[in-house]
């Protein structure tokens, strides 16, 4: 674990074993000392992020069906809307 702590530190670490920290969020000096004295909350063994949910390759049948009858139903009620001229 510690050789994996310092290798993850790299240049970080001092020949000593002493781990540097730089603090350079703030505007102000003494928020960035403060900032860096606070532990680290990285400084354990990293985890890997989630994986994300796999997707449905493709819709199926119902839900195809079910959105073209929605589509025709919409188109209808737009075609009502339409102004239509009267026969002369």
């Amino acid at each position: 674990m510690r050789q994996r702590l310092e290798r993850l530190a790299g240049h970080r670490l001092t020949r000593e074993g002493v781990l540097v920290l730089q603090a350079q969020g703030e505007r102000s000096q003494l928020r960035n000392r403060e900032e860096g004295a606070r532990p680290p909350g990285g400084a354990g063994p990293r985890r890997r992020p989630p994986a994300d949910a796999a997707q449905a390759d493709q819709a199926r049948k119902a839900s195809k069906r079910r959105r073209l009858q929605d589509e025709k139903r919409h188109g209808a009620l737009k075609s009502l809307r339409r102004v239509r001229p009267e026969p002369s």
